[in-house]
């Protein structure tokens, strides 16, 4: 049974993503104390609520820039746990009624000791901060009116701008106004308010928006105005919301789709079922939804919540979710830079609105986990410019946006601010390590035009896989074999896989070359951490966990099976579903990536796993449908019913053509599937034919007289056709036919006859009138007969290559060795990290066994939402990489 999240009488009844309770009756509000730290003209205050702390030192003239900082930590039992500041200051104490006391120590080991008494009212006493844009605020009024405030301003990287502030408007236990001027920049006026430990911290019950990122969406030619109205433009709602659709939506929030799980946006409009396609789709008043806004355009509308919510309410949602929308056509770090500035918008939105500030999951496909990972990482301008695309021997992207690294609110500052609030990110079918289809583009397209009959050299294995993909082709889309490459639905998909190997930034940056660059030094899975700001309680500087989960079969689960009525019935199933027909054509284009990759393999070595990882790398067997069944039919052919022989034929290609009766196929050609698991052939199938039946009275017998129900069968081309032209005949009628037919059929008809004598004689109680054989008629009832049948085996399938799902090998998909020659690097079971001088573990978990696994690039986005709900989310995952367990914990 799945979990649900709701806000009942305005209390939360479980904190999902926090893993305990909240008490029934409100908590005590946040309680504050503001005193001095002793040896120092700097002040202290503490806001603490329940088991939750924000503290703030601050030095007054002569200390501001030593002793000034912000921590954020726990209590137990009134103990105030070890908590360290960003810049290396330690708090410790206790409180005891009324007061508070401990000690502060400074980077340098000097111990200073601390005392706080409550805050009292009408002082104005009180801890007052702001923070908005990358800059954050703080200023401590004690009770005997004492004031000591500063501002820090993030920049982007390792450094910030630190300044005193002077209180313009004095404090009034509500709002404070301060100013502040940072070298080289004008002025600043800013409104304080009293400190929220959830406003300014991250904890366990913190609200989550799960934000999710699709993949690339580069086409050559450009999309038709058909697509554009069925689709969208790109960085639409509309568009976005077609790419994940209602299901993978709602499963990732808990509900389940098949239910119609009400869904509405944070702007309280109901988008549930058909209407998360057709609904609140405008992004501004204007009616029109065709046009994208601005990168940094965000309201609630872009976000949903599958709980009981009013969009009137003071609380937030404990988990809502936020549709990612961009142009993903452009480069890495375009891509990269638009998504920073939607998703900081949103995330902006949300605090602004609810005043709490969210936990991040972010949840990717395909080039969607580059992105994330490129934001988790946030590298420098000049880290990009050092590196060289293998492709075309340029440096990578040079961001050609000014915003990137300069300004108040550079794009760096707002991955920082992002990065800082993940709590950990999940991608699927993602290339962490390149594609080799972005490798041998050209030998894709060459392969791709020789299919549409521009050229015509193929040379003979090229050609026998041709012919192969025009079987399945021919079987999927239910047309002629001669006919499949001017069949429409694969025109359409030959040219949406001519799109992605176009030359096009997505592909030239899917470059295998490329990515072991990157993941060695800019993106090298180290950098994926956040920084000494990190609300996060606990995961200041630590690793973020990422999850990877990958495909392995470019049919989806229509190509999975040796009984091909299930293969046609599941894949005229797609067409049925939400966006049915738009997977029918992913699954054509897999294929067809699938049959590419292999005509780059053809001069090269297949990839095949590395010794001990054969059975999390390798799960699909490639077989070849003809060459299999033949050889496992060849033991059923002694054993074939007599009347299945005299219809279907005897030898093991009748048993082929009998098996691709009905389908679009041609026996002659091989017909691959992408096999899950290994298969049986046995004669516990059935089929019906006519059988020949001679009765008299109340007497029947069947006419199983060998040599000659097969040579019926050879005469008229099958039983059925014997059946057509000798119906309504006596046995003696019936021998007389034989007799006419002349050649060997007057001796057969002598030795049927024998044959019926010495049956007869082997009977007992006839009737006088049936020992006459003119009294026999013959008759042809349709007949079930034993028949060859496919059997899954359940035992696991694999043919030495590693899993391919027609895009991103598997290995890929794992970021299996992430720029090093290591197996599993950086996984969270392996020390490969060092935190204060200790190994550590790496912060990747791969989830190799996954319900989306079997299927293609783009149907996996429909089924992984309810794994990563079952098996990530609502487990309760944490911000730390763990080396026990399959899970990330908490601090």
């Amino acid at each position: 049974m799945r979990l649900w999240v709701f806000v009942v009488l305005g209390f939360f009844a479980l904190a999902l993503l926090g893993g305990c309770s909240r008490p029934s009756t409100a908590s005590p509000g946040p309680r504050v104390f503001v005193g001095e730290i002793a040896g120092s003209d700097a002040l202290i205050a503490l806001v603490v609520q329940d088991d939750r702390l924000v503290a703030y030192a601050c030095g007054g003239p002569n200390t501001w820039g030593s002793h000034t900082g912000w921590l954020f930590g726990t209590l137990s039992a009134g103990q105030i746990n070890p908590t360290t500041a960003p810049n290396g200051h330690r708090l410790e104490g206790r409180l005891n009624g009324s007061s508070a006391s401990g000690s502060f120590t400074l980077p340098d080991g000097t111990s200073l000791n601390w005392t706080a008494q409550e805050a009292r009212p009408g002082t104005g006493a009180g801890l007052y901060a702001n923070e908005e844009d990358g800059q954050r605020t703080g200023l401590i009024v004690t009770n005997e009116g004492k004031m000591a405030g500063a501002s820090r301003l993030a920049t982007g990287d390792s450094t910030a701008l630190y300044a005193p502030v002077s209180v313009t408007q004095p404090p009034t236990g509500s709002t404070t106004t301060v100013s502040v001027t940072f070298p080289n920049l004008p002025p600043r006026s800013i409104n304080l308010t009293p400190v929220d430990l959830l406003r300014y911290g991250i904890y366990q019950n913190s609200p989550t928006i799960i934000v999710l990122l699709h993949g690339a969406t580069a086409a050559i030619p450009p999309p038709s105005a058909q697509d554009i109205a069925l689709n969208g433009v790109p960085g639409t709602r509309k568009h976005v919301r077609r790419i994940w659709t209602y299901t993978t939506v709602v499963s990732l929030l808990g509900g389940d789709p098949s239910k119609n799980t009400p869904l509405q946006t944070l702007a309280g409009v109901d988008v549930t079922g058909s209407r998360f396609l057709n609904d609140a789709l405008t992004h501004t008043a204007s009616s029109d939804i065709n046009t994208p806004p601005p990168p940094e355009f965000c309201n609630l509308a872009d976000m949903v919540t599958a709980e009981r919510y009013d969009p009137n309410q003071a609380a937030p949602p404990q988990l809502s979710l936020l549709l990612g929308r961009r142009d993903a056509a452009k480069g890495l770090v375009e891509q990269a830079i638009d998504a920073t500035k939607q998703v900081y918008a949103c995330v902006q939105a949300f605090e602004q609105r609810f005043r709490r500030k969210p936990k991040l999951v972010f949840v990717a496909h395909s080039y969607g986990g580059l992105v994330t990972r490129f934001i988790l990482s946030n590298p420098a301008r000049s880290a990009l410019t050092a590196v060289t695309n293998p492709v075309n021997r340029r440096p990578l992207i040079v961001p050609t946006d000014p915003s990137y690294d300069s300004g108040d609110l550079s794009v760096r500052v707002r991955m920082d601010y992002l990065r800082d609030h993940t709590y950990y990110a999940v991608t699927s079918s993602t290339p962490h390590e390149g594609t080799r289809i972005s490798d041998g583009a050209e030998v894709v397209r060459r392969f791709l035009r020789n299919l549409r009959g521009i050229l015509n050299d193929l040379n003979e294995v090229e050609r026998r896989l041709r012919d192969s993909l025009q079987n399945t082709l021919a079987l999927l889309y239910q047309v002629r074999f001669n006919d499949v490459f001017q069949a429409e639905p694969v025109i359409a998909a030959l040219d949406g896989v001519e799109a992605m190997v176009a030359n096009n930034p997505v592909l030239t940056e899917a470059h295998t070359g490329l990515w072991r660059v990157l993941n060695t030094v800019v993106l090298h899975p180290s950098r994926a951490i956040r920084t000494n700001q990190s609300p996060i309680v606990g995961a200041q500087n630590r690793l973020i966990p990422i999850y990877t989960l990958g495909n392995r079969n470019p049919g989806s689960t229509v190509l999975d099976t040796f009984n091909l009525s299930e293969v046609a019935r599941d894949y005229q199933a797609t067409g049925r579903l939400q966006m049915g027909s738009r997977s029918q054509e992913w699954i054509g284009q897999t294929v067809i990536g699938d049959y590419a990759l292999q005509v780059i393999e053809l001069g090269s070595e297949v990839k095949r796993p590395p010794s001990g990882f054969t059975g999390r790398l390798d799960r699909v067997e490639r077989a070849d449908w003809v060459a299999l069944a033949r050889t496992a039919l060849d033991t059923l052919v002694p054993n074939l019913n007599l009347f299945f022989r005299a219809q279907f034929g005897g030898d093991t290609s009748d048993l082929v053509r009998f098996l691709l009766r009905g389908f679009n196929a041609t026996a002659s050609q091989p017909l691959p599937l992408y096999l899950m698991q290994r298969y049986r052939f046995d004669l516990g199938g059935s089929v019906q034919v006519p059988v020949p039946r001679l009765s008299c009275g109340s007497f029947q017998l069947t006419l199983d007289y060998g040599p000659v129900v097969l040579a019926l069968a050879r005469q008229y081309g099958g039983l059925t056709g014997a059946a057509n032209q000798l119906a309504n005949l006596n046995f003696a009628g019936f021998l007389n036919t034989l007799t006419n037919l002349g050649g060997d059929f007057v001796q057969l008809a002598a030795d049927t006859s024998g044959w019926f004598a010495g049956v007869l004689n082997g009977l007992s109680n006839l009737p006088a009138s049936c020992l006459n054989p003119p009294n026999w008629q013959l008759t042809w009832p349709l007949t079930s007969v034993p028949a060859p049948r496919a059997v899954p085996t359940g035992q696991a399938a694999s043919d030495d290559r590693v899993d391919f799902d027609g895009l991103v090998e598997y290995d890929s998909a794992m970021g299996f060795r992430l720029g090093t020659t290591i197996n599993e690097f950086f996984d969270h079971t392996r020390l490969d990290f060092v935190i204060d001088s200790k190994p550590a573990p790496g912060s990747w978990y791969r989830c190799y066994t996954s319900d989306a696994e079997v299927l293609s690039h783009d149907s996996m986005r429909q089924e992984m939402g309810r794994f990563i709900w079952n098996s990530i989310v609502s487990r309760n995952a944490g911000p730390l990489p763990s080396a026990q367990g399959d899970l990330s914990v908490h601090p």
